[in-house]
């Protein structure tokens, strides 16, 4: 018997869990249909830094689509992932910030709570970044960050940078 039941273990799910579990007085369950891959054992289009994994149909649940708008007869496909992880383990695994502005126009037009001051330190406390330190960057997170090197490239993004 269980306290709480996850269904999927993508970055949603498996963050809650991780939260809820904390607590050693909750029982967790997380049930995900897709393989849970131990760490080093993920095939080369999962691990890759690059967008390869959305190439691999065995990582996706099959025969998925939505209509993008209502009313629309035509349907497109609706790629959903399935492996612990999620679409988090096939999407190149990127961590992109918001800049600064980006938030600062939140907070102009009354968002509240979403200012660069907000959301700093849960980036901070999320992210392991040992490549750069100060005020910007966590040092202790759970996610570690990285940044591919230039001559590790492939050729497309190399032309993309010298375009």
């Amino acid at each position: 018997m269980h306290d709480v039941l996850i269904v999927g273990g993508g970055a949603a799910g498996s963050v809650l869990a991780n939260r809820l579990s904390a607590d050693p007085a909750t029982s967790v369950l997380v049930l995900e249909a897709g393989p849970d891959l131990a760490p080093g054992t993920e095939p080369f289009a999962v691990s890759d830094s690059y967008y390869r994994a959305v190439y691999h149909d065995a990582l996706f649940w099959p025969h998925l689509s939505a209509r993008l708008r209502d009313g629309e007869a035509a349907t497109q496909p609706y790629m959903r992932a399935k492996l612990i992880g999620g679409g988090s383990s096939v999407n190149a695994m990127m961590a992109i910030r918001g800049l600064p502005d980006d938030y600062a126009e939140w907070t102009a037009m009354g968002v509240k709570g979403w200012s660069w001051a907000d959301v700093l330190p849960f980036y901070r406390r999320l992210e392991w970044d040992p490549e750069f330190e100060g005020p910007d960057h966590g040092a202790d997170g759970p996610i570690p960050i990285r940044r591919a090197r230039r001559e590790d490239w492939p050729p497309v993004v190399a032309a993309a940078a010298r375009a």
